[in-house]
């Protein structure tokens, strides 16, 4: 997985002569951690209610993303109670706490009329209590239906979808999310005196529990309330996450297809998602937990370790760091060496901020994720160089860009890249 974030330099140093200076850098994976924290936890703190009480006959209202801040700065000091949200038009509800009655840490969601409908064990709306990333995974997998085995293309529709559910933007009928447009037939008589005028087929049609965007209005609860609960930073994995959707994290090898950020790679291990095609995949290099993760997290328990030291397993899950069993036990103290949800944190924003990085600054300084470490590179919070008058104040204006005009602007709003940065 990427650990740090490479930060070369190259710029003319003497116009005279044609000389060029460089200097080969890198952010700690820790540093940018930091400051996604402190960006995640600003959220929070500067949010207010939704519209609603939060109960069942007068549900937080959510669509933007003040109303979603606000109901995680709601439901994270009550997770004794249950609250329920009105999100798309389905009702979606956060179950109390164990000790109280309920559930668990008091942080899972369901959707009211559909979670606890389906009798098949592993789908999307078994258990009355949720899904799992798995089970989002698998349905979202399932619904493919225009693009090849990465599901590039779907996955950048849902994506776009989720985030339309998100800001309250997307388009509903009947009620409720719509799943098909009007539908029209045209005469495509090539005699245009005789062409009849275009003819409605079809109404908008409200989707149903089959259709792939009826898991968007409960995904987004668990992504944007239920996960930053229980780890502040999930607000900006989800953030980052759904701006990384389609793009390509490693480069194609001549023995080797390259990897992109798909659903399917984000929620789950390709190894389980019970389709033949993906049962070889891996997402990366090495798809384990390490060792003392996991026996730290096993409390003892010697099966549990075993069986979740294994490639693909549970513990390792997907791409999207809450995705692995245990991802809510990440510590609130940084400590990426020893924390493996840390490291898939890590992974996630060396990677977002390669392609907003480079795309924001220009060609002088270039970004990339790297993994191994940083090597004979200097850290560029720290590095000194010298007499150098364009290196004067770097570090200051590199932490300015990366903390406050992409980290800090990305926790704050729920718009693409391309509206926020370009």
């Amino acid at each position: 997985m990427f650990d740090h974030l490479a930060i070369d330099v190259d710029y003319l140093a003497d116009w005279s002569t044609g000389r060029r200076q460089q200097h080969s850098l890198y952010i700690p994976g820790s540093t940018l951690l930091e400051w996604v924290d402190a960006a995640a936890r600003a959220v929070q703190a500067g949010a207010s209610a939704p519209p609603g009480s939060g109960s069942q006959a007068d549900p937080y209202v959510l669509g933007g993303y003040g109303s979603y801040a606000g109901a995680w700065q709601a439901a994270a000091s009550r997770r004794s109670q249950d609250l329920y949200f009105s999100i798309a038009g389905r009702l979606i509800r956060k179950i109390k706490d164990g000790s109280h009655g309920g559930f668990a840490d008091g942080c899972y969601m369901c959707d009211v009329g559909y979670s606890g409908t389906d009798a098949r064990a592993g789908t999307i709306w078994n258990r009355a209590d949720g899904a799992s990333y798995r089970e989002f995974g698998k349905f979202i997998h399932e619904g493919n239906t225009v693009s090849g085995m990465e599901g590039v293309v779907w996955s950048q529709r849902v994506a776009a979808s989720l985030r339309g559910v998100l800001k309250g933007t997307a388009p509903r009928t009947g009620g409720g999310l719509q799943a098909k447009g009007t539908r029209w037939t045209v005469d495509m008589n090539p005699d245009e005196s005789k062409r009849k005028a275009p003819q409605k087929a079809s109404a908008p049609q409200t989707a149903g529990a089959a259709d792939t965007i009826s898991a968007l209005p409960l995904l987004s609860a668990v992504m944007f309330i239920a996960e930053p609960m229980r780890n502040a930073r999930a607000w900006m994995m989800g953030l980052m996450m759904l701006d990384l959707m389609g793009t390509e994290y490693q480069a194609p090898t001549p023995t080797a297809h390259g990897k992109h950020f798909t659903f399917q790679r984000a929620f789950v291990h390709p190894s389980r998602l019970d389709d033949p095609a993906w049962r070889g995949e891996t997402n990366t290099a090495n798809d384990t937990a390490p060792g003392a993760w996991v026996n730290r997290q096993a409390r003892g328990d010697r099966r549990t370790a075993t069986s979740m030291a294994r490639p693909g397993s549970a513990a390792v899950e997907g791409l999207y760091p809450p995705s692995p069993k245990w991802s809510g036990r990440s510590s609130a103290r940084i400590d990426v060496a020893n924390d493996y949800i840390q490291a898939k944190e890590t992974a996630i924003v060396c990677r977002w901020l390669e392609q907003e990085f480079n795309a924001y600054v220009g060609s002088v300084v270039v970004a990339k994720a790297l993994a191994g470490g940083p090597g004979t590179r200097r850290n560029a919070m720290t590095a000194s160089f010298g007499g150098e008058s364009a290196m004067r104040g770097f570090a200051d204006d590199l932490e300015r860009v990366i903390k406050m005009e992409l980290i800090q602007r990305r926790a704050a709003s729920f718009d693409t890249p391309g509206v926020l940065f370009r």
